[in-house]
């Protein structure tokens, strides 16, 4: 029932959300529930849609894969994949991966004015609301979604994605280097440090402070090694970095593209030559990232007039 936080779906031509948001409400369609696809974020800077995901018919309710990055808070950077409508991040119950401690207690003991307890009033069963706590479960390898009911263990509550912590795709540290991905040890959830037999990632440990997401590369540009890989920047970090992803999005690998690169805002390939164009907040504001050593010379003819009276005699230079 709030903007705050969420990955908003909107009709550009009313505003309204769409009907096929995961909570659109037909008598309020532009309401805050009826525009929210995603929910859980604390500052997520930049995002894309995956090329080649998703449906191109609204009614369809498939935007695709979105790539995002949230910026942290106290510790921890998210790179979070988007695949479900309705999916929770956490925040501010998580940050990165693991329970934000700084909000534990405030979220295991305040209530949610939004969510009254169908039971309460009955035995055993004082409190009107469900806390914020009691409405997000961490995820378990078999895929349950459901929750239940604190005054009735055998009542549900509810079921589906917004109920289920949507764990980032990575996270990284913001002074020590350390990079985790979520991963289960039997039915329950873990983490492991990239570049473990256990995180299944190939890689070295990094630390950032301000993710800012990217771009998925398809060109031709680079070598083939590079085609079909999410680079990941951040602002802080001043780095850039190759993220090899499955068709499961799980992240298999991380290797480093670019480093001492001040403080990137967007990064995007230019679909005409392949080439990558990078925007930051240092000089040149915008540059263009071409692959090869050597480039061959490029001719710059110059005039020995510019201007003068009709007609006009003009020789050029190339050398």
């Amino acid at each position: 029932n709030s903007h705050c936080g969420k990955l908003l779906r909107i009709d550009p031509a009313t505003g309204n959300g769409i009907p096929s948001n995961p909570f659109y409400s037909a008598a309020q369609p532009r309401s805050a529930k009826s525009r929210v696809w995603a929910l859980g974020f604390r500052n997520p800077f930049r995002f894309i849609i995956k090329p080649g995901t998703g449906s191109t018919n609204p009614a369809a309710g498939d935007i695709g894969e979105i790539y995002l990055g949230d910026v942290g808070w106290e510790t921890w950077e998210d790179f979070s994949i988007v695949s479900r409508p309705g999916q929770n991040f956490g925040w501010p119950l998580y940050e990165g991966l693991a329970l934000n401690n700084a909000y534990s207690t405030y979220a295991a003991t305040v209530q949610n004015e939004d969510e009254p307890n169908p039971l309460a009033g009955g035995a055993g069963c004082s409190r009107p609301y469900f806390t914020f706590r009691e409405l997000l479960k961490e995820p378990t390898a078999d895929g349950n979604m459901t929750i239940y009911n604190p005054c009735n263990p055998a009542i549900a509550i509810g079921s589906g994605n917004r109920y289920v912590h949507k764990r980032p795709a990575l996270d990284f540290h913001h002074t020590a280097n350390s990079s985790r991905v979520g991963i289960f040890s039997g039915n329950n959830p873990a983490i492991a440090e990239i570049g473990t037999p256990a995180s299944g990632v190939t890689g070295t440990p990094f630390k950032g402070n301000c993710v800012v997401s990217g771009m998925w590369y398809t060109g031709n540009d680079f070598p083939a090694e590079y085609r079909n890989k999410f680079f990941l920047a951040d602002w802080g970090g001043l780095w850039i970095k190759r993220i090899s992803v499955d068709y499961t999005d799980v992240i298999t690998g991380v290797d480093d593209f670019a480093s001492n690169f001040k403080f990137v805002v967007c990064m995007a390939e230019n679909p005409v030559d392949g080439t990558v164009v990078i925007v930051n907040m240092d000089f040149p504001p915008v540059g263009v990232l071409d692959y090869g050593g050597n480039q061959p010379p490029v001719a710059k003819p110059v005039a020995n007039v510019t201007y003068g009276t009709s007609p006009l005699t003009v020789n050029f230079t190339g050398n």
